[in-house]
């Protein structure tokens, strides 16, 4: 026998849910979540790292005028699908962009960034967005970073449109333009980005 105060079933699965104007938009937004935007960032990550991974060297020149929004881009990537990569800027030293609290230890400068990426033995892409200074110091770390190879891929990714990189250090250079999200339209009574 049952006990009264013990309830073993809180939703009767039989009734179909009351039907709300308000929850049923949202009902609906949340099915069509996974809709063509998530699948055409992904496409167009998956290509861009795809494009990155198999390049020649291991230090690579991105060319772009909004590296901000292709990091984002690669961030929701990254969160997606679990892959390591990281990205460098002046102020907090190298970060994961899958968990950005996560970050390298002593790589503040773009130097040290360098070193501690050589030193690694685990798979990574490491982007540095902006300008960092390519001094005497920086120099050697770029043609090493150029020459990395082994069992664990490791890539250099600097980004930005007017990167120039000192003589003597070969990379692989290509260029990918952010693409600025269309806008909404309405399409069967759903809105759909076209």
């Amino acid at each position: 026998m049952d006990s009264p105060h013990i309830v073993t079933s809180i939703e009767n699965r039989s009734r179909p849910r009351p039907y709300h104007r308000f929850l049923a938009t949202r009902r609906s937004m949340r099915a069509h979540k996974a809709g063509p935007v998530p699948s055409m960032d992904t496409a167009i990550a998956s290509e861009l790292l795809d494009t990155i991974v198999g390049a020649q060297r291991s230090l690579v020149v991105l060319r772009c005028d909004d590296a901000q929004r292709l990091l984002d881009l690669l961030r929701r990537h990254a969160i997606r699908t679990g892959q390591s990569l990281y990205a460098w800027n002046e102020e907090t030293g190298l970060r994961s962009l899958r968990d950005a609290q996560v970050s390298v230890p002593s790589s503040l400068h773009f130097a040290d960034a360098l070193r501690q990426i050589i030193q690694s033995a685990h798979f990574g892409i490491y982007f540095f967005a902006g300008h960092p200074q390519f001094d005497a110091a920086t120099i050697p770390l770029l043609r090493q970073a150029a020459r990395l190879s082994g069992d664990h891929v490791r890539r250099v990714v600097l980004m930005g449109a007017g990167i120039e990189l000192p003589p003597g250090i070969e990379a692989f250079e290509f260029s990918r333009t952010a693409a600025k999200p269309a806008r909404p339209r309405l399409r069967d009574g759903r809105w759909v980005r076209a």
